[in-house]
């Protein structure tokens, strides 16, 4: 996993917010699938310009959480994400 590597959503994918939950759409694989809210928070803050590490960095001050465990949390979402092709590394 690319740590410092900046992410980019694909651009073969469809977001949309349904109530606390998140759907995404693979277009090009014809793929969908729901995520929570927590991961709609980390969606929200792949623009390009951040990497796994400013994310972790972020989540950790706002939510005032253990390190460890946001870490974690957070690669074992983006290892999922890359598989299904929504997100890429720069």
């Amino acid at each position: 996993m690319y740590f410092n590597k900046k992410l980019v959503l694909s651009k073969n994918i469809k977001i949309r917010k349904n109530g606390q939950n998140v759907l995404v759409y693979n277009f090009k694989d014809d793929l969908f699938f729901e995520l929570n809210s927590s991961a709609g928070v980390i969606l929200d803050l792949i623009d390009g310009e951040k990497s796994i590490t400013d994310i972790i960095s972020i989540l950790t001050k706002e939510y005032n959480g253990d390190e460890k465990t946001i870490k974690q949390d957070v690669k074992d979402l983006f290892r999922r994400l890359e598989k299904l092709k929504v997100v890429s590394f720069n």
